[in-house]
């Protein structure tokens, strides 16, 4: 399992910085081509799984932009609490 993407980074990316947002699409790789995955079948029925590319891109901008544009550093999701120290 990979280290979790630090707060930084995040950060970095919400206000446009390419490396960060190389980081993340990276980071994220993995699980998007997962989703990506479609069935392809050969003359003989034989079934394939093969990455649909423009799916693949399709997740990885649409991940990206609500990042830079829909990402509110300001807000705690429901159900979570600041650290106590």
């Amino acid at each position: 399992m990979s280290k979790p993407i630090s707060a930084n980074v995040i950060l970095s990316a919400k206000t446009g910085d390419s490396a960060a947002l190389a980081s993340i699409a990276k980071h994220y790789a993995p699980y998007i081509i997962n989703l990506s995955k479609r069935p392809f079948y050969d003359e003989y029925g034989n079934r394939y799984d093969l990455v649909d590319e423009e799916l693949r891109h399709q997740i990885e901008s649409r991940l990206l932009y609500q990042i830079v544009y829909s990402f509110d550093p300001y807000r705690i999701p429901d159900g979570e609490e600041l650290p106590k120290d």
